[in-house]
C-alpha cells in the first residue's frame, strides 16, 4: 500500500468518529428520556448541539492548519473529543450531557480536515474517487453503529455507548499518533494575525459558486438530521418497534445512501461534478414528495422506503459539492476547508434544532421538512451552480 493511500484509510477512521457520534446512541435516545427525567426535544437537542459545536470549530481547524499543518490540528481534535466522551459517560442529568456532547463536537471539528489532508494529497478525477470513497464509510458507519447500538442499549444501556465512544476515540487516537504524517508541505510563514484570517475568509465567502455548492451540501445533511432526531421515536414509540430493530431498520436509507456512493464513484470518469448533481437532485425530490404523498398514514414502509431513496440522492449531491468546492482553491485550502465544514454542520444542526420543535405522531413535519430542502436545491443549482454552455 502506497503511503498516499494509507493517509486516505487513515482519513476514513478519523472519519468514523464522527459518524459514530452521531449515530450510536440514537437508538437510546428514548430510553435516555426516561433515566436523566427530561424532555424528548432535550435530549433530541444532543445531536444538533453536538453539530453546532463541530461546525464552529472548524473555522479555527482548518485556517490554522494551513499555519501549523493538518497532523498536530488533527489529534488535537481528539483529545478534546476523548474528554467529551468522559464527560458524557459520567453525566448525571441532561444539563452534563449537554456539556459533553458540546465538548465531543468541538473535537470533531478536527474531522473537517479529512477533507484538506486528501486534497493536499490528490487532485482532479483522482481526488473525485477517493471522496467516493470516504464518502461510502460515511454510509458504512451509520449502518454499523445504529445497530451496535441498539444491542449495547438491550444489554448494558445508554451509557454503554458513550464509554464506547470514549475507547474507540482513544484507539484512534494512538493510531494517527504514530502513522499520520504531515500533509500540508506548503505551509505558510510565521503565525496567523486576525487581519490575515479575515482577508482569508472574505476571499473564500465572497465565491458564489462556493456557497452555493456548500448550500446544497447543507440542506441535504441537514434532511438527514432531521431524520436522525425524529425517526427513533416514530419508530419506537409510535410504531412499537424495539431500539434493536429500530438498528436493522437503520440499513434501508442508509443501504440508499451506499448505493449512491457506488454510483457516484462509478461516474466520477465520466460525468462533471455538476451533471452528478442534477441526477441527485432529480432523486430527492421524487422521494421527498413520496414521502409527503404518503404521510396520511403512519408505517414502517411509508417512513422507511422514501427516506431510503433521498439518501441516495444525497450521496449523488454532496460527494460532488465537496469536490467542486474545494476544487475552486489552491492557496486557501484550510481556509476553504472550514468555511466549508463549518457551515455544512452549523447549517445541518440549526435546521435539526428546528425539528425538535415538532412534536411528531406521523411523518407529515418530517415529509415537510424534506420537500423543502429538496426544492430549495434545485433553486440553487439552476440559479448559480449549472453549467451554462
Amino acid at each position: 500500500m502506497t503511503t498516499r493511500y494509507f493517509i486516505v484509510l487513515q482519513s476514513m477512521l478519523i472519519v468514523t468518529v464522527g459518524q459514530l457520534s452521531g449515530y450510536l446512541y440514537t437508538p437510546s435516545l428514548p430510553a435516555m428520556v426516561a433515566d436523566l427525567h427530561t424532555y424528548t426535544s432535550q435530549v433530541q437537542l444532543s445531536l444538533s448541539v453536538a453539530l453546532l459545536a463541530y461546525g464552529s470549530s472548524q473555522i479555527l481547524y482548518g485556517a490554522l492548519s494551513d499555519y501549523y499543518g493538518r497532523r498536530k490540528l488533527v489529534l488535537f481534535g481528539l483529545m478534546v473529543f476523548v474528554c467529551g466522551s468522559f464527560v458524557t459517560v459520567i453525566a448525571d442529568s441532561v444539563d452534563v450531557l449537554l456539556l459533553g456532547r458540546v465538548v465531543q463536537g468541538v473535537g470533531m471539528g478536527a474531522v473537517g480536515l479529512t477533507r484538506v489532508i486528501n486534497r493536499d494529497v490528490f487532485k482532479g478525477p483522482e481526488f473525485l474517487k477517493v471522496s467516493s470513497y470516504i464518502t461510502m464509510i460515511l454510509a458504512l458507519t451509520p449502518i454499523i453503529a445504529p445497530l451496535l447500538g441498539g444491542y449495547i442499549q438491550d444489554y448494558i444501556g445508554w451509557r454503554g455507548n458513550f464509554r464506547f465512544l470514549l475507547i474507540y476515540s482513544l484507539i484512534i487516537l494512538l493510531i494517527i499518533s504514530f502513522y499520520l504524517p504531515e500533509t500540508n508541505l506548503n505551509r505558510h510563514p510565521g503565525h496567523p494575525t486576525v487581519k490575515a484570517l479575515l482577508a482569508a475568509y472574505k476571499q473564500v465567502i465572497s465565491n458564489k459558486k462556493f456557497m452555493a455548492l456548500l448550500c446544497c451540501s447543507m440542506l441535504m445533511f441537514s434532511g438527514e438530521s432531521s431524520y436522525t432526531i425524529i425517526a427513533p421515536f416514530l419508530l419506537q414509540n409510535q410504531l412499537g418497534w424495539s431500539a434493536v430493530a429500530y438498528g436493522w431498520l437503520g440499513l434501508f436509507p442508509v443501504f440508499g445512501f451506499l448505493l449512491g456512493s457506488v454510483i457516484s464513484a462509478r461516474l466520477a470518469q465520466s460525468l462533471e461534478p455538476e451533471q452528478m448533481m442534477k441526477v441527485g437532485i432529480s432523486i430527492s425530490v421524487f422521494a421527498s414528495i413520496l414521502m409527503l404523498g404518503l404521510s396520511w398514514q403512519l408505517t414502517t414502509v411509508v417512513l422507511i422506503l422514501p427516506m431510503t431513496i433521498y439518501m441516495m440522492g444525497m450521496s449523488l449531491i454532496t460527494v460532488p459539492c465537496g469536490v467542486g468546492a474545494m476544487s475552486l482553491f489552491t492557496n486557501r485550502i484550510g481556509v476553504a476547508g472550514a468555511v466549508y465544514g463549518s457551515g455544512l454542520m452549523v447549517g445541518a444542526g440549526l435546521i435539526s434544532a428546528f425539528g425538535t420543535q415538532f412534536h411528531a405522531h406521523n411523518q407529515r413535519p418530517l415529509a415537510l421538512i424534506l420537500t423543502g430542502i429538496s426544492l430549495l436545491i434545485a433553486v440553487i443549482y439552476y440559479q448559480l451552480i449549472r453549467p451554462t454552455n
